[in-house]
């Protein structure tokens, strides 16, 4: 395997935010961090994190395909009819399904897909994704991408973004940098931040309930 291909990307993503993670209780009372972190989200967030070993080391197990890793809207251009795609820092081996975390979850929080819509992206992409896999000869269970998928985005954008987020909530100079990231002011930063934390609670306890019936 080329030597500058990236490896164990998510665990060292969360590696980097760990320390994010455990100050992130300390602020649970701060009025904005419980606008994006209402308890009961954060209490998943940290159930969540706690139980991460058993979710990465089951993705560990998953059939390991080369992977974009950061292959969301602002990376990928359709012209003359070819999908081209920028930015391949993260390339590399990656669970099967989990590239599809960063095309419907970071597509979202970056504005590249209205929130509204996040359950038809999910099921348009995950439908697609397990189309080609079939067309490419692949004959794997499809509960293996689809928690590929789960636990893959539930820990990225869960905990893993902790420390991009915490930041912004605990400094308010570090707001307009966040506004003029998104394009969009700071109240409805809080406002989609919120609903991707609660998206990914929610498929947090997809890939749990898919980890019960995989044979991994």
């Amino acid at each position: 395997m080329a030597g500058w291909l990236s490896r164990q990307w998510l665990r060292s993503w969360l590696a980097e935010g760990a320390a994010a993670v455990r100050e992130l209780p300390r602020f649970r009372r701060h009025r904005l961090v419980q606008r994006v972190y209402p308890r009961e989200v954060l209490d998943r967030l940290l159930l969540l994190w706690a139980h991460r070993q058993e979710l990465l080391d089951a993705l560990d197990r998953l059939p390991q395909v080369l992977s974009h890793n950061d292959a969301f809207r602002r990376n990928l251009f359709l012209k003359s009819e070819r999908l081209l795609a920028v930015d391949w820092a993260f390339l590399g081996p990656g669970p099967v399904g989990a590239e599809l975390a960063p095309l419907v979850t970071a597509s979202v929080a970056f504005l590249g897909m209205a929130r509204d819509r996040w359950r038809d992206l999910e099921q348009t992409a995950v439908e697609a994704y397990l189309r080609g896999l079939d067309d490419s000869g692949w004959r794997g269970a499809p509960d293996q991408p689809r928690f590929g998928f789960a636990a893959s985005s539930a820990l990225r954008y869960g905990p893993g973004c902790v420390r991009l987020v915490l930041p912004a909530l605990l400094d308010e100079t570090a707001q307009p940098g966040v506004e003029l990231l998104l394009g969009i002011p700071f109240h409805q930063v809080l406002e989609l931040w919120a609903a991707i934390c609660l998206e990914q609670a929610r498929l947090a306890d997809d890939a749990f309930t898919l980890l019960a019936t995989l044979d991994l």
